[in-house]
């Protein structure tokens, strides 16, 4: 993914906090690590929400 495309994903899961001109004044190693923690979190929701499921 480009910085962009992370970038854009942290902003529908964290958008209400964050705005984009913040974000994109950050380095990529920021958005890279935030990006890899709302994709874990959203990995966890999902495995969350197919185990109550069952």
């Amino acid at each position: 993914m480009t910085k962009q495309e992370r970038i854009e994903f942290i902003l529908k899961r964290l958008g209400d906090r964050l705005t984009k001109a913040y974000l994109e004044t950050k380095p990529e190693s920021f958005i890279n690590n935030l990006f890899e923690v709302e994709s874990q979190n959203d990995d966890r929701q999902m495995d969350s929400m197919v185990c109550e499921m069952f």
